[in-house]
């Protein structure tokens, strides 16, 4: 039975390595060099927009495309990884709503504002959310072609 298929190419894969690797040159230059100079601030800006789009293109070429062998076992693999990246989101949201109702009575408002700060940016950063994702399918698979080999020998 003939299954469509809304994944990209395995070429395309190629195209997002690419594009992370050269958004992780230009973030580690933009650190080291042009944020410490007196350059407009306006061109800061746009070099990060660009970095964060360029970034996102490359992990969703990474996360949606095919693999070189795509079969039933690799489609199941995608199915857990996304499930346990929902599970994730809804685990950071869970204990940042409980954090919300205690920590105001336990903590400082400095502390309040950092915790909440990179609890949602543990929830709404599509950038990390990709990342999650990729190393959890990559191991994924890894893993499974490490135990084939074993079981094959």
């Amino acid at each position: 039975m003939y299954k469509k298929s809304f994944l990209f190419p395995h070429s395309c894969q190629q195209v997002g390595w690419w594009l992370i690797l050269t958004c992780l040159i230009l973030a580690v230059t933009f650190l080291c060099v042009i944020e410490n100079t007196s350059d407009s601030f306006n061109t800061m800006r746009v070099l990060q927009a660009s970095i964060v789009v360029l970034s996102s293109i490359g992990l969703l070429l990474l996360c949606l495309s095919k693999e070189k062998i795509e079969d039933e076992y690799i489609s199941y693999l995608r199915i857990r990884t996304t499930t346990w990246i929902i599970v994730y989101v809804f685990v950071v949201s869970a204990i940042r709503s409980i954090l919300l109702l205690i920590l105001p009575w336990f903590a400082s408002v400095s502390v309040q504002g950092s915790i909440f700060t990179i609890m949602s940016v543990a929830i709404t950063n599509p950038i990390l959310l990709g990342i999650v994702y990729l190393i959890i399918f990559k191991l994924s698979i890894w893993f499974y072609n490490r135990k084939s080999l074993e079981d094959g020998q």
